[in-house]
């Protein structure tokens, strides 16, 4: 196989296995920022990969991932944070439906997230009782032992090099299929088709109510233990499109706000959508910020908290 062959695989193995790569490398980054640096951590899930610009601040970490929920979200803090003194704020950014959710009880997305990227992290699949680790060689079997450490060496470089998660290796986009359209530019009608379907699915999740118990819990825990590490702990809910919000159940939200008042300590919070400074223009799809969006939020919460 020629050098040219090898680099095209490399560059597939990468792509494949990038969210883990990803979110590994910057584990390892947390873990040798310096006491006393004054950084900034960012947990969350797609919305802060996609609603978050970390040069807004001086040094701002971020340990987002795809489809993350409270639980993996404390998880990487206690990875960067445990027993030192390197952040002062820790943003931590979710949805409304994020009060019911558990990757490791959803079928499809524990295979999705918790399989190839938490549990090969943290050795730890949270309430699933038979995990599997995904294959990561799975469609490269022909690749030799010596290879295969070194890919991962390097692999664990080229990640840790991306300034942010958006890169060569994944392109931001929508999350769902507009037809080739942007979502600025659907009709009225065709935007509050998608957004319904999108709330619906979320809506979906207030049958778990023992999840949302689970949640509140970990939520008062992880707020516990920024305190303990003199770490600022901010919630922060994104701006959401008017139609998205049109279709959410009042029920989330009231979730949310009962889980934001269960923290002993304090805990700083913000709702972008009961404000009116985003517009369609600012997202990539019904509930997801494009670049535009992501340049606002984050100077306003660098104006707000400190950078």
């Amino acid at each position: 196989m020629g050098t040219e062959e090898v680099q095209d695989l490399f560059m597939r193995f990468l792509r494949k296995n990038y969210n883990y790569y990803w979110l590994k490398s910057r584990l390892e980054i947390g873990r040798r920022i310096l006491d006393g640096a004054n950084a900034t951590l960012i947990t969350g899930s797609s919305h802060a990969l996609n609603g978050i610009e970390e040069k807004a601040w001086t040094n701002a970490l971020n340990c987002s991932m795809h489809s993350q929920d409270l639980y993996y979200d404390f998880m990487c803090a206690k990875e960067v944070v445990n027993g030192t003194a390197r952040f002062q704020r820790c943003f931590i950014l979710f949805g409304y439906y994020i009060a019911y959710q558990d990757l490791s009880l959803s079928k499809g997305m524990r295979d999705y997230m918790v399989s190839p990227v938490y549990y090969p992290i943290f050795g730890d699949a949270h309430n699933w009782e038979t995990p599997a680790a995904q294959d990561r060689w799975r469609d490269f079997e022909g690749i030799s032992a010596g290879t295969r450490s070194e890919w991962e060496t390097r692999s664990l470089k080229t990640a840790s090099e991306e300034p942010t998660y958006y890169s060569r290796f994944r392109k931001r986009k929508p999350f769902f299929d507009f037809q080739g359209c942007s979502w600025c530019d659907l009709a009225e009608e065709e935007q509050e088709k998608y957004a319904k379907q999108r709330a619906e699915g979320h809506n979906s999740v207030l049958k778990y109510e023992n999840s949302f118990y689970e949640n509140r819990q970990i939520l008062k825990d992880y707020v516990h233990f920024l305190h303990l590490n003199r770490v600022m702990p901010i919630v922060v809910i994104p701006p959401f499109s008017s139609a998205y919000n049109h279709h959410i159940d009042k029920r989330l939200k009231e979730a949310v706000k009962e889980m934001l008042q269960s923290p002993k300590e304090e805990l700083h919070w913000i709702d972008f959508n009961e404000k009116t400074v985003f517009d369609n223009g600012d997202f990539v799809d019904m509930d997801h910020l494009n670049e535009r969006g992501a340049k606002k939020m984050s100077g306003l919460l660098a104006d707000k908290f400190g950078i």
